[in-house]
């Protein structure tokens, strides 16, 4: 516990930095995050299939994703990317739904699709910085996804009885899921005057919540079908940097596409 709290009073500030300074920074960090995301995929598929194989393409495409995004950001329509974005949300809520991956013991798909899906997904974070309001977007996303993991694991420990989702994870309870929602979401509506920020964001809340928790569940859903625990042990006491960014990125692709949405 210790560990986990000297890992996030680290890394906390260091995200809320890098969101404050945007621009080119941001962007490199969010590939740096983006290639060590792929990188445990990768490794988690190589170990499940008993495969050694060099990930280079993959590696390239997303690359090449996020600085082709990034460098239209101003010359593309927000829908464009939105449709985009809904069409890979859709792809990865019905994988919940089914409680099975697509293509599941197809080695080259799960080479192919993870680059486009973490690259659209992570995109998020930098177009959500590009809108209106962005920087105190952002952080809303990051304040929820940290708020929800945290209180979700409080009280899921506490009086979480009922399982949430037992095939897919097994440890996360209704209690655990529903309590932050409820939390946060009035919390939210209580302080939303003081916040600089439409008053959508009340409606907004819940919708990046659950996101935030249906993104837990679906990375849960790929480490039960690699039989892991964590991602990685890169970040300790956390486990693997896709085990911290799993919810952020259905949470701010989420909150994205609320706000060009409601702007149309």
């Amino acid at each position: 516990m210790v560990t986990r709290i000297i890992a996030a009073a680290i890394l906390i500030p260091l995200a809320l930095f890098i969101v404050y300074t945007g621009g080119w920074v941001a962007t490199v960090c969010v590939l740096g995050v983006g290639h060590l995301i792929l990188k445990e995929y990768y490794a988690m598929i190589d170990h499940t299939f008993s495969i050694t194989s060099s990930h280079w393409l993959g590696h390239s495409v997303f690359a090449c994703g996020i600085i082709g995004h990034y460098s239209s950001i101003n010359i593309l329509p927000h829908m464009l990317y939105a449709g985009l974005l809904i069409s890979v949300l859709g792809i990865l809520f019905i994988e919940l739904a089914r409680g099975q991956l697509f293509a599941a013991h197809r080695y080259r798909v799960h080479q192919i699709r993870i680059p486009i899906t973490i690259a659209v997904l992570l995109f998020s974070l930098i177009a959500l910085r590009a809108l209106p309001h962005g920087t105190l977007w952002v952080c809303l996303a990051l304040a929820l996804t940290w708020l929800t993991d945290s209180l979700g694991l409080f009280i899921g420990n506490t009086m979480g009885k009922q399982k949430l989702a037992p095939r897919i994870s097994p440890g996360k309870t209704v209690a655990g899921a529903v309590g932050p929602l409820i939390l946060l979401t009035g919390l939210v509506a209580l302080l939303h005057g003081r916040i600089p920020l439409p008053n959508t964001i009340i409606w907004m809340t819940p919708i990046a919540i659950v996101c935030a928790q249906l993104g837990d569940l679906h990375e849960s859903l790929i480490k039960r079908y690699c039989k892991i625990k964590d991602s990685s042990a890169i970040i300790p006491g956390h486990g693997g940097v896709y085990d911290r960014m799993d919810s952020l990125l259905f949470s701010a692709s989420a909150l994205y596409l609320c706000v060009v949405l409601t702007s149309l």
